[in-house]
């Protein structure tokens, strides 16, 4: 059987992000963490026979172990390198498998197991083709997707898999000057100036200044910057 691989949707998340007016040019996304946004990104499977003649073929999706050093150790081990749906439980990933979410397939009943149509798979053309979600949050959690076969007395056995599929995350980090109590000069102040503006974000104050408090106003290379 010959199985292929591809990314097919990138779903792109940002946990935080500047006011629209202060995003850099290449930031095109703005929004505000949200930890319970429901995209995923997904992988397209695809798999169809060596000779040619289209069998009933049926893809599941699983949690396999891996050797990477940051892999928690599983809890059972029983639970890995086997289809979900055959299992009490996931193997090492953070984030276990759940209906239209991590580890699920894009069908219908959004599950862990499908059967494809009489028919396809019998060449390249006419592969036998899923969509896996993966975790958008849980950067190397792992998944597999197992490929079974059932035979005229209806015995499915596991005939081939993908290899390992891991999430990752790309991390991209903005270095800005930081204070604890204080926060972002909103404007350029004149030397001597007798009061300071404090940016906001969204409309609301972030910074946890109070009234009386004494300000130390620094940056390392221009007036008027950062509030501490």
């Amino acid at each position: 059987m010959n199985i292929q691989l591809w990314v097919v949707n990138k779903s792109a998340r940002y946990i935080s992000s500047p006011e629209p007016g202060d995003a850099p040019a290449n930031q095109i996304i703005i929004r505000e963490s949200d930890p319970n946004a429901v995209g995923y990104s997904t992988i397209l499977v695809r798999a169809w026979w060596w000779d040619g003649v289209a069998r009933v073929l049926c893809a599941y999706s699983g949690d396999p172990r891996t050797s990477a050093p940051y892999e928690p150790a599983p809890a059972d081990s029983s639970n890995c390198d086997k289809p979900r749906d055959s299992v009490a439980g996931i193997c090492d990933n953070k984030e276990d498998f759940s209906a239209n979410g991590a580890g699920s397939f894009v069908v219908a009943n959004g599950g862990y197991n499908y059967c494809f149509p009489l028919g396809c798979g019998k060449d390249e053309q006419s592969a036998c083709e899923i969509e896996l979600r993966i975790s958008n949050r849980y950067a190397g959690d792992n998944y597999k997707v197992y490929f079974e076969y059932e035979d005229e007395i209806a015995q499915q056995t596991v005939i081939q898999a993908t290899a390992n599929i891991t999430a990752w995350k790309h991390i991209h980090i903005e270095k800005d000057k930081m204070c604890r109590r204080g926060g972002i000069i909103y404007e350029t102040n004149a030397l001597n100036a007798t009061s300071i503006k404090i940016a906001k974000f969204n409309g609301q104050r972030v910074d946890d200044i109070v009234e009386n408090e004494k300000l130390k106003i620094f940056d390392l290379q221009q007036k008027g910057e950062i509030a501490c």
